[in-house]
């Protein structure tokens, strides 16, 4: 498929600012005094356990999304520590999610589903966390300290391969980087297998999507659902929980990846 990008030069700037960014634009408070948004979260001591305040006190309401530039800082409020005792990590929230599993929607997807606003029949703001997500081939554990050269072949292959839009490297603080990438918003497709391009699929919405290595080794994939469209809010709660996003050590999380190298089982 060739993917053709259709991003307005407005939700251009938008977006490449919140890149920019991290940890640089959204502010993250996570308890009474606000900090940057690279500063990690603390290692959890149980699982599925927070310290909790209400939802709706963080959530931004309809209108109050603010114009986002080069020189925005956005404040946000993360008060919710959510662990997973399964995958092995923690991410600080908005508000209290209701966590659905990713096999839900996908049977061969290992994660969570976070939604923030709406239900697992009718997601309108989530964020979704997969492990093993990708090879290293695809996203290098040395993706920050590329040479230029090779840092944006790499981007480029990247987008080629899995059909986004536009992607870049981020600096997600404490020595860590990830590749950060939205989805298309038209794909040109053949419908009838001729070899030649013959219709274009439009996306109801874009989604952005973030692979980064855990501290012991966890290949993840962290996911912006924002519907209707993404908003400039969406982005900053998003930019900020990435920079808190903790990878710790779980046998859980190593039986997936164990049960994932195993054949798979043919249909009778």
């Amino acid at each position: 498929m060739i993917i053709k990008n259709v991003m307005s030069k407005l939700f251009a700037v938008m977006l490449m600012s919140a890149v920019a960014v991290i940890p640089g634009m959204a502010v993250a408070a996570t308890g009474d005094t606000a900090q940057t948004a690279a500063a990690p979260a603390a290692a959890p001591a149980a699982a599925q356990t927070a310290e909790q305040a209400p939802a709706d006190a963080a959530a931004p309401k309809e209108g109050e999304a603010p114009k986002i530039d080069e020189n925005t800082t956005v404040q946000v409020q993360l008060p919710y520590k959510y662990t997973s005792e399964r995958y092995g990590y923690t991410i600080m929230c908005p508000g209290k999610p209701e966590v659905v599993p990713a096999s839900f929607f996908d049977d061969t997807a290992k994660g969570d589903v976070l939604i923030f606003h709406g239900t697992a029949t009718d997601i309108n703001k989530a964020w979704i966390i997969l492990i093993n997500a990708y090879d290293e081939a695809d996203v290098p554990d040395n993706l920050g300290t590329l040479p230029e050269e090779e840092k944006r072949a790499t981007i480029e292959k990247f987008c080629k391969k899995f059909n986004y839009a536009d992607a870049s490297v981020v600096d997600l603080g404490d020595n860590r980087y990830g590749m950060y990438a939205i989805t298309a918003k038209e794909l040109d497709v053949d419908t009838n297998g001729d070899g030649k391009f013959d219709d274009v699929v439009v996306a109801s919405n874009q989604m952005i999507k973030t692979y980064l290595k855990g501290a012991f080794g966890g290949h993840f994939e962290i996911t912006l659902l924002d519907n209707p469209t993404l908003s400039p809010m969406g982005i900053a709660f998003y930019n900020a929980g990435l920079a808190t996003f903790q990878q710790w050590p779980t046998s859980r999380y190593q039986e997936f990846l164990d049960s994932a190298k195993l054949p798979k089982k043919k249909k009778k």
